[in-house]
């Protein structure tokens, strides 16, 4: 029984690799040729690519953001491939906010260990303008380093004075972004 525990638990973060983003329910592939696909499968998280199996063959036939647009499951939410600023191949991650400036998350999980620890998770913003295929962490710059939130918000947000000022004066901070994203929607050009 402890070696079946062990295996177990051994495996576990392999599988969560391999995990089903929104578990195995339905959602519609979009394709960039405009074509759609309502399937069943799951998310290769590690090679940012759908697996579905063929319905006549039952053969895995992999999609990537170079033949899909976007995706919506189910429960109506919808995830689109964009580019991070200082990586090559775009990740999927789910529009929580439309406008001029998009807000984009990737949700994420952490597990505790065998011999306990929490487990919890939570939810990595970025943003983008209009329908641009990049997305921004306003926390790293391309090259990999950490800029203090107000210099690089106060940089990317340069086209409206007055949400700088509110970023400024601590009126707004990172963990307003949402915030943030409706403030600029409503109030800048």
């Amino acid at each position: 029984m402890k070696k079946t525990l062990a295996l177990f638990l051994l495996l576990l973060p392999f599988q969560l690799t391999y995990s089903q983003i929104h578990g195995g329910s339905e959602r519609t592939l979009f394709f960039r040729n405009g074509d759609s696909l309502i399937c069943k499968g799951y998310y290769n998280l590690k090679k940012q690519q759908f697996v579905i199996p063929d319905s006549i063959t039952k053969k895995k036939v992999k999609y990537d953001y170079r033949t899909i647009s976007h995706v919506k499951w189910i429960d109506g939410s919808i995830g689109y491939f964009k580019i991070i600023s200082g990586k090559n191949i775009p990740q999927l991650m789910g529009l929580e906010k439309k406008g001029k400036l998009n807000l984009y998350g990737i949700t994420y999980s952490t597990y505790g260990s065998v011999h306990g620890g929490a487990s919890g998770g939570g939810i990595i913003y970025y943003i983008g303008k209009d329908e641009s295929s990049n997305a921004t962490n306003l926390r790293d710059k391309p090259n990999g380093f950490r800029l203090p939130f107000k210099k690089y918000a106060s940089e990317y947000f340069s086209d409206c004075p007055e949400l700088v000022e509110k970023i400024s004066n601590g009126e707004f901070k990172h963990k307003h972004l949402p915030e943030i994203v409706d403030f600029y929607n409503a109030h800048c050009n």
